[in-house]
């Protein structure tokens, strides 16, 4: 086993730590995400780049770790994710895209 790999398993092995700690703490909840997963990783850099948590002193890995045990989903590897969602040409946010249209059509309906 070359560095590498050692290097790859250990951040593994801490994401997973992570993810435990945080699913402990959220054990009362039961919710589970239901979107694709990149959405999730879109919705996680989102976080990340308007910097409202922690006021703004958090990393991508601490973000995605909270996602992954909080909503019980696996990223995978969320930044090879987060390059194609950087390289689509049409609309590079459509999660946030949906959010938006999805919220402002709430809010009219109801003012109904």
């Amino acid at each position: 086993m070359d560095t590498s790999d050692l290097n790859r398993q250990l951040q593994l092995l801490d994401r997973k730590m992570q993810i435990s700690k945080i699913r402990a703490a959220l054990s009362d909840f039961n919710l589970k995400w239901t979107g694709s997963k990149s959405d999730a990783v879109e919705f996680g850099y989102g976080l990340v780049a308007i910097a409202t948590l922690n006021n703004g002193n958090v990393t991508i890995k601490e973000i995605m770790a909270f996602i992954e045990a909080a909503f019980d989903i696996d990223l995978g590897d969320y930044y090879r994710t987060y390059l194609t969602l950087k390289s689509r040409k049409k609309n590079r946010t459509a999660f946030f895209t949906s959010v938006i249209e999805q919220l402002l059509k709430r809010m009219e309906s109801d003012e109904l």
